[in-house]
């Protein structure tokens, strides 16, 4: 995670997701490639386009097994 630029939406995120094991590295086409330790990967934009975007990607996050200092 480490170099790596996440917007600040997304940050709180990003750090629950690296204590747990998970690994968030950036596509060739700018997205954040989230994988999960048993091997699921979710994708999400890293540029939010609208006000539900940051909702979106902790929903997807969340039903991949996510869990996050929020819930």
């Amino acid at each position: 995670m480490s170099g790596l630029r996440i917007p600040e939406a997304l940050r709180a995120l990003a750090r629950a997701a690296h204590r747990t094991g998970w690994r968030v590295t950036l596509t060739g086409t700018g997205h954040l490639r989230w994988e999960a330790p048993d091997g699921t990967v979710v994708i999400t934009p890293s540029t939010p386009s609208d006000h539900r975007s940051y909702r979106n990607s902790r929903a997807r996050l969340r039903r991949a097994g996510l869990r996050d200092e929020e819930t």
